[in-house]
């Protein structure tokens, strides 16, 4: 269950269902009734209201939920993910610090895609897979040079952003095409970057290198905007097209 997806208004039920006021009995399963020694993967758990989250740690410490009486959970594993900071979201008071303890029982840290590059191709492969079947596509690669553009971006929204960016690039690419070409990354991309730009700072990075990422990036999206014709882009740019055909070797984009 992603937790910010769902209307708090309706989180609760969806997790401990809905019970006759009266005769205690189920009008609606909830997910623990139906996770019955499986397990429940809360995505974004830093979301879940704070009375939801008060409900939960009673039924991790208790393995009972109060309805008008006691009644006993089956056994579920719980599975919590969350891309935000849970130290912080606990103080600014957005997040219960005992049900923290009671999750965090066995952690791990999952690098920023940012800083692990190198495994992009693998998983691009794997949201191809699921994409396709959600679009029912049948998209099967990505080419090299499409991936290595996947590889010098700084994915400020990780995985999550990385298959947003593989969903676009499949509704670009054309008819009966059945390989993501880079012209289709360079168009998915094109409003991550302006934002990537803005906010962040890759790691390592000098001023010089920060300013030769954006250079090559305006050069990139001037091309694309002019189908890669040259005088048209060293015009739009304001620049000469012999200074134009200087840049484009530096960055290798010629």
């Amino acid at each position: 269950m992603n937790c910010s997806a769902i209307d708090p208004s309706v989180i609760e039920r969806e997790l401990f269902g809905e019970y006759d006021q009266d005769s205690s009995k189920p009008v609606k399963s909830g997910l623990f009734d139906e996770a019955f020694s499986g397990s429940i993967f809360l995505d974004e758990v830093t979301d879940l209201p704070l009375g939801v989250q008060l409900r939960l740690l009673d039924h991790l410490k208790e393995r009972t939920i109060q309805m008008n009486e006691q009644r006993e959970f089956n056994p579920v594993r719980i599975i919590a993910a969350t891309s935000k900071n849970l130290e912080k979201a606990i103080h600014e008071g957005s997040f219960n610090i005992d049900l923290y303890y009671a999750l965090n029982r066995i952690t791990i840290q999952i690098p920023s895609l940012r800083n692990r590059k190198a495994d992009i191709p693998e998983i691009a492969v794997q949201l191809l897979k699921k994409l396709n079947q959600e679009f029912g596509m049948n998209v099967g690669e990505i080419s090299d040079e499409a991936m290595n553009r996947l590889q010098r971006y700084e994915w400020p929204g990780n995985v999550r952003e990385l298959e947003n960016v593989l969903s676009r690039a499949m509704i670009y690419i054309g008819p009966g095409s059945s390989i993501i070409q880079v012209e289709d990354i360079r168009r998915s991309l094109f409003t991550n970057e302006v934002k990537t730009t803005e906010e962040i700072l890759p790691e390592k990075s000098t001023l010089a290198s920060v300013m030769d990422d954006y250079e090559r990036s305006v050069l990139e999206k001037a091309l694309d905007e002019h189908n890669g014709n040259k005088s048209l882009t060293a015009n739009r740019l304001g620049i000469s097209l012999r200074s134009l055909y200087y840049k484009l070797e530096k960055f290798k984009l010629i």
